[in-house]
């Protein structure tokens, strides 16, 4: 029998998950600890689209590579510093205009060179990173956003301000413009 451990920061993600052909261990983690494992004790750790979220990238792989027995092997998926490009400039366009200044509303993203720096500084060897790009089309900014918040991507900044409807709406415009543009330039 296969026995799996799932870890997050939220409880709510780990308890609600349904893995009906695994023993499960379900731990809601803090990440500013260390993990409550073991050295040596894992054969494989996946990290699904969720180091993002994470305040010292440094510590959370040291802690990866030390539950790691010595032969495991981390798979990991982190969004690209890209991710998010044209909702991440329509909102700063929008802000900038309304308010004459921008407040951080999409979080910081990784590039991959320098996720695979801080996996080589954190002791793992044999490192390969692979690099995929895909492009999605929203009709507008709230289906995105609203993509973005069932998949748990909601602001989590601790000084966040919200955004105002009109400048909400002025990102919307922009968000459509630069997105009719894109999918006009790759028809032709």
């Amino acid at each position: 029998m296969s026995y799996l451990v799932q870890t997050d920061s939220c409880p709510y993600v780990t308890y609600k998950a349904d893995t009906p052909r695994f023993h499960v261990d379900k731990n809601a983690v803090d990440e500013s600890q260390p993990l409550p494992y073991k050295d040596n004790s894992f054969d494989l750790v996946i990290s699904n689209l969720n180091l993002h979220w994470v305040n010292d990238l440094d510590k959370s792989c040291r802690e990866i590579l030390r539950v790691l027995k010595p032969d495991g092997a981390f798979v990991g998926a982190i969004w690209g510093n890209d991710s998010l490009y044209e909702l991440r400039q329509s909102i700063q366009l929008a802000e900038m205009e309304r308010r004459g200044g921008v407040v951080p509303r999409v979080g910081p993203l990784t590039r991959g060179d320098s996720f695979s720096a801080v996996l080589h500084g954190s002791g793992f060897k044999l490192i390969t990173c692979d690099y995929y790009e895909e492009q999605y089309g929203y009709p507008s900014l709230f289906e995105l956003v609203e993509d973005l918040q069932n998949s748990g991507e909601s602001q989590c900044a601790f000084n966040f301000r919200p955004l105002h409807p009109d400048i909400l709406m002025s990102a919307a415009a922009i968000y459509q413009v630069r997105v009719s543009f894109l999918f006009n330039f790759y028809l032709f």
